[in-house]
C-alpha cells in the first residue's frame, strides 16, 4: 500500500490556545474560521482533566456557530450540516468523569462562509477545566 501526503490536503489552525476556563454559565469562542475556498472542516475540541466535578448541573456543552460575515451575529448550525455524535449543534458535553480527558470531533459541511466553535460552561466551574480548540479545513477550492 502505498503512503499518501495528507499534510498539504489540510489547512489546520488553532482556533483557541490551551487554557482553563472557568466561571458560571460562560461561553468561550474560538477563533472565527474562514471557510472560503474550503468546502469541509473537522473541529476539534480537547477538554483536559476538570478541576470541579462535572455532573448533571455542571457541565460543558461543544457547539458550533456559523455566520454571514466574519464580524456578524453568529447562530448555532443546523444539526444537518454537522457530521458527527450530535444533538442539535452540539457535537460534545463532558457532564461526567470520564467525559472530560478528551477530544470531540464534528465535520461542519454547511455553506455559511465563517464558523467557530464554542464551549458552554452550564454551571459553576471554579476551578476550571482545561480547553484547546483547532480546525483543520480540507477540500481546498483552488480554482479561485
Amino acid at each position: 500500500m502505498s503512503k499518501r501526503d495528507l499534510r498539504h490536503l489540510l489547512t489546520v489552525q488553532q482556533d483557541l490556545e490551551p487554557q482553563t476556563v472557568t466561571g458560571a454559565n460562560a461561553i468561550t469562542s474560538g477563533a472565527v474560521v474562514d471557510m472560503t475556498n474550503h468546502s469541509s472542516c473537522l473541529f476539534t475540541t480537547m477538554v483536559g482533566t476538570s478541576g470541579d466535578t462535572l455532573a448533571t448541573d455542571t457541565f460543558i456543552q461543544l457547539g458550533l456557530e456559523e455566520c454571514a460575515t466574519s464580524d456578524g451575529t453568529f447562530t448555532a448550525v443546523a444539526a444537518t450540516d454537522i457530521v458527527g455524535e450530535t444533538s442539535g449543534a452540539i457535537f460534545g458535553t463532558a457532564n461526567s468523569t470520564g467525559t472530560d480527558g478528551t477530544a470531540y470531533s464534528a465535520s461542519y459541511i454547511g455553506n455559511q462562509p465563517y464558523v467557530r466553535q464554542t464551549a458552554t460552561l452550564s454551571g459553576t466551574h471554579t476551578t476550571g477545566t482545561p480547553l484547546a480548540m483547532l480546525s483543520a479545513r480540507g477540500h481546498k477550492n483552488y480554482s479561485t
